[in-house]
Parts: structure tokens; C-alpha cells; sequence
């Protein structure tokens, strides 16, 4: 099966903030995970910190409804980054750096 990829600036954004999406994700669940949080309370944390940055963005250009709203597939990011985070927790914590200058870009 071969892998396809975007054909067009708009693709390649939207597997970018994608991307973004994923990391935030982690680095909200990291966090979370090191205050003895449990999986939904990480899940909550990953969430809002994933998605509350597009929100403001979204709010100030008057964009309605919210683009995490519309597209089904930030939610199953986020819930496949907190799972990644939860089973490779180790692995993870030792790419906390790595995931700091990604969540800085």
C-alpha cells in the first residue's frame, strides 16, 4: 500500500499542526504523569493543552465552530498521544528535551 502524500500547502499544514497537535499532546501528558496524575486526569491535561492554543486562535479570528470541532481526527490524536505517553512512559520522560524544543517551534 503506498503512503500519500500531501499534494498541496494546505496538506502539508494541516499534517503540521498535526504534527503540533501530537506534541502538545505528549508534553501536556509528560507533565501530567510527573504530578501523580492518573490516566484521565493526564488525558484532561493533554487535552486542554493541546487544543487551547487553537482555540484562543480560532476565537480571535472569529472562526466558528472550532476547528478541533470540526475535524474528528484531533480527538483521536490526542487520545493516541495520551496512550503512547501512558504505555511508553520511560521512553518518553527521555525524550522530555527533544519534546521542548518541539513544543517551542
Amino acid at each position: 500500500m503506498p503512503i500519500d502524500f500531501p499534494k498541496n500547502a494546505d496538506e502539508v499544514l494541516n499534517v503540521l499542526d498535526l504534527i503540533g497537535t501530537l506534541v502538545f499532546v505528549i508534553s501536556g501528558s509528560v507533565t501530567a504523569y510527573s504530578k501523580k496524575l492518573d490516566l484521565v486526569g493526564a488525558a484532561f491535561i493533554a487535552f486542554v493543552t493541546a487544543v487551547s492554543g487553537g482555540t484562543v486562535r480560532d476565537l480571535l479570528l472569529g472562526t466558528t465552530p472550532l476547528e478541533w470541532m470540526q475535524n474528528t481526527i484531533y480527538i483521536y490524536v490526542i487520545l493516541s498521544g495520551v496512550g503512547i505517553t501512558f504505555l511508553f512512559k520511560g521512553w518518553v520522560r527521555k525524550l522530555r528535551k527533544t519534546l521542548f524544543l518541539f513544543d517551542t517551534i
